[in-house]
């Protein structure tokens, strides 16, 4: 993870706060975080992180994208050329799932995550990445149907297993890979039409189809040790997604 070089090349600026003392990595995150001033707390809160000059934290962008392999922009950064000029392109999800292979997609995604690890090796992107959209694809108007491996729960929960257990390295290791994203929790398929937008949008689900259709996935994002979830741009029930 980034914060093994991080307080390597920055021992000086770090080593009065005694922070190379500790070992374990959460003890060493929140000794960290014990420093900040509840502005420099406040400033990490984006996805673009300021982070700390006072205490030699460089920033970090925490947003990376591969939904079918690493992609430019946000936070990886392509050189102009050389091996880091691209990155493997493989064949979106709903093509993908539709080959109802939880052995291709682990291997399709092994490729995608060792290559968005050389991406960080060459301080040229982050760790976590902004995949699986495992939201199901009950209606073709979302617009983001490609992004999914289909409509099917037992499907969505096979293929999101395969996944996070590829792209992430496996739950048996100390380090991850990259780090995943589940996304969006929950109930989200409307991006904008006829006038409904996402933001502004509140789906009405019933408890059983919540516990049925639209949870399933996540809860097995959660068995797969995913490192990360992102809420979703909707409302559930009258409630913000991203406030629940």
């Amino acid at each position: 993870f980034p914060y093994t070089t991080l307080f390597r090349s920055h021992k000086q600026s770090v080593s009065s706060s005694n922070l190379l003392s500790v070992t374990d990595t959460v003890d060493r995150a929140k000794a960290l975080i014990s420093l900040f001033t509840i502005e420099e707390k406040l400033n990490q809160t984006g996805h673009v992180a300021p982070g700390g000059p006072r205490l030699g934290l460089p920033p970090y962008n925490w947003w990376q994208e591969a939904l079918h392999g690493v992609a430019s922009g946000h936070g990886v950064n392509f050189s102009t050329e050389s091996e880091f000029s691209h990155a493997t392109s493989m064949p979106q999800p709903i093509l993908v799932g539709a080959a109802f292979d939880d052995e291709l997609i682990n291997a399709v995604v092994t490729v995608v995550g060792t290559e968005g690890h050389a991406f960080n090796n060459a301080n040229r992107g982050g760790l976590d990445f902004w995949t699986p959209n495992i939201n199901g694809f009950k209606d073709p108007r979302w617009g983001r149907g490609q992004e999914v491996p289909g409509e099917d729960v037992f499907h969505l929960t096979s293929y999101v297993s395969a996944l996070i257990d590829g792209l992430q390295g496996g739950s048996d290791q100390k380090y991850k890979r990259v780090v995943a994203t589940c996304k969006h929790f929950a109930g989200y398929d409307m991006e904008n039409w006829n006038g409904n937008v996402r933001y502004q949008f509140d789906a009405h689900i019933s408890m059983q189809d919540l516990a049925e259709y639209y949870m399933p996935a996540f809860k097995a994002c959660v068995k797969a040790d995913v490192g990360a979830f992102m809420c979703a741009y909707n409302a559930v029930n009258g409630v913000p997604s991203c406030s629940n």
